[in-house]
């Protein structure tokens, strides 16, 4: 019969036998998911490089000017622009409610719409 002793290192050399096991499943495990988060990088990597190029296409100037001239958009030049005169005063106005027309020099009429003023909050209880 085996000595006590031999039991126990019997039983010691099982339990090492075990853990070397475990852990080698486990490094098994973190090299499959190390091999999927590496796959889905490298996805990622190429959708963002598709992304990219497909930016630069879709920023062409020539196609952004060839769109523009399908809306009948033209650049903005000086004769196009509004004097402040020619506003009304802003207190007249009701905030982003209603929009204002604005004859242009050019013969259009431009629609003007106003923002809410910011209020800083200390202020929000006072009225000028």
């Amino acid at each position: 019969m085996l000595s006590r002793p031999v039991l126990v290192l019997l039983g010691l050399v099982l339990l090492a036998v075990a853990a070397v096991y475990r852990l080698e499943l486990s490094m098994v495990q973190v090299r499959a998911d190390l091999a999927r988060l590496q796959g889905e990088r490298q996805r990622l990597e190429a959708e963002i490089a598709s992304l990219r190029a497909s930016l630069a296409w879709l920023a062409r100037p020539e196609r952004l000017a060839a769109l523009a001239a399908d809306l009948d958009m033209v650049p903005a030049d000086a004769r196009r622009l509004v004097a402040a005169a020619q506003l009304q005063r802003r207190d007249e106005l009701e905030l982003a409610g209603r929009s204002f027309p604005v004859p242009l020099p050019s013969g259009h009429v431009a629609q003007l719409r106003a923002r809410p003023p910011l209020v800083p909050v200390a202020e929000a209880g006072r009225r000028p």
